[in-house]
């Protein structure tokens, strides 16, 4: 199972508190849905606010490749929460 900092963030993130008035989340699957690499991308782009370029040094990609990916776990956060609806 994968555990690293991008997978807590975002399921941090991703959970709703019902007292503010959301339905709870629950993203627990996403751990498995989404390949860590997307998670990763996503974490250091959107939630730290690292350039592609930089993104792409610290995993090791292209940066067209990190916005893929950054693209991708977009794409999957918005399809669980279609699901949870």
């Amino acid at each position: 199972m994968p555990n690293d900092e991008a997978t807590e963030t975002i399921l941090g993130l991703a959970t709703a508190k019902e007292s503010e008035g959301v339905v709870q989340v629950e993203m627990e699957w996403l751990r498995y849905a989404v390949p860590d690499s997307y998670l990763s991308a996503l974490r250091l782009v959107v939630f730290e606010g690292h350039s592609s370029e930089e993104a792409a040094k610290q995993l090791g990609a292209t940066p067209g490749t990190i916005r893929t990916y950054v693209w991708r776990a977009r794409k999957a956060l918005r399809a669980a929460m279609e699901v949870s609806a």
